[in-house]
């Protein structure tokens, strides 16, 4: 499973298990803790990531069969969407 995120002045990837974030320098984290960070606040990342942990929760919500290793989900319309 791969996920990636763009914003305006960064790039978020998802891949096995954990979350790298590039700004300038190379940040990364478990996901296991950025999706901690995002619900409960707590999690041991780095200050760049916990800036996005929301938005990382909020995609595995949207489609939770991104958990599985198939690597392809279902859209909220019913498009393909490849992971």
């Amino acid at each position: 499973m791969v996920v990636r995120l763009g914003y305006r002045d960064k790039v978020v990837y998802v891949d096995d298990g954990w979350v790298y974030l590039f700004r300038e320098k190379l940040y990364s984290a478990p996901l296991e803790e950025v999706l901690r960070s995002a619900y409960s606040g707590d999690g041991l990342v780095p200050p760049e990531i916990r800036e996005i942990a929301a938005d990382v929760a909020r995609i595995f919500e949207m489609f939770p069969n991104l958990n599985e290793r198939r690597g392809v989900t279902k859209g909220p319309s019913g498009q393909a969407i490849y992971a």
